[in-house]
């Protein structure tokens, strides 16, 4: 497993040198300030909610981009040969892809974290320390819950179409799309409705915004994370990658 992690943190590494994250976290970052001034400026219209949903707006896409490329690339550029047989199982790539992909989650938690702690310090009401910290606390394990549900199931899609574009349009329809679709059904079938909070193509975009993380949206994200992880390695194990 020393590889695998060793393998992981390389991943992580290769996606750091990338100008693309960068330039995601820049765009995140400037929305998230935008809406930290109005925070500021205008608290009986915006709260500090705001600050970090501008901020994972961004972080989304940037999860998607980095989850499609992460074995896309290898597909693209012919090197998944040499990857899955230089003394590492498949299972051991798979998982040491997530991991990369659960540290970028953490490294985008982070930053939006401390605008948020700066924007908690500026602002012209008494902070609520502990509040402030267990809110960081619960950011940093929504953006890992999502990431590893995203991730995973971007990873699945990648075995079956070999190709960075097509599992960016799925992540992007399967989790900014299908939601309201859900939605729409859940209205014509009330029994649905029961149903729906539990789906992680429902839940997914409002635990990295909100990060309220209650029990449905927790067995959701986890569950559905560790199905598609598992189906990932299950089809990855018995596919013809030559």
């Amino acid at each position: 497993m020393s590889k695998a992690m060793k393998l992981s943190w390389l991943e992580y590494m290769k996606i750091m040198m990338r100008p693309g994250v960068y330039i995601g976290i820049m765009l995140a970052t400037i929305f998230s300030v935008g809406g930290a001034y109005q925070a500021i400026h205008f608290p009986e219209s915006f709260q500090m909610r705001h600050v970090y949903s501008f901020f994972s707006n961004i972080s989304e896409l940037v999860i998607f981009i980095y989850t499609a490329k992460s074995l896309g690339d290898d597909f693209k550029f012919k090197t998944t040969i040499p990857l899955f047989t230089r003394g590492l199982s498949r299972t051991k790539v798979m998982v040491s892809k997530l991991l990369s992909l659960l540290y970028l989650s953490l490294t985008l938690a982070i930053v939006s974290c401390l605008i948020g702690l700066i924007t908690s310090y500026i602002m012209p009401q008494e902070i609520d320390w502990f509040s402030t910290w267990s809110e960081l606390g619960r950011i940093c394990l929504a953006y890992l819950l999502y990431t590893f549900c995203v991730g995973s199931f971007g990873l699945l899609v990648t075995v079956f179409s070999f190709s960075m574009a097509n599992t960016l349009i799925v992540c992007l329809v399967a989790f900014w799309l299908m939601s309201s679709l859900l939605k729409m059904v859940a209205q014509k079938l009330e029994g649905f409705r029961g149903v729906l909070p539990y789906i992680s193509f429902n839940t997914a975009s409002e635990v990295i915004q909100f990060h309220t993380l209650n029990i449905s949206e927790f067995i959701s994200m986890s569950g559905g994370g560790v199905l598609f992880l598992v189906l990932g390695l299950l089809f990855l194990n018995k596919r013809d990658l030559r």
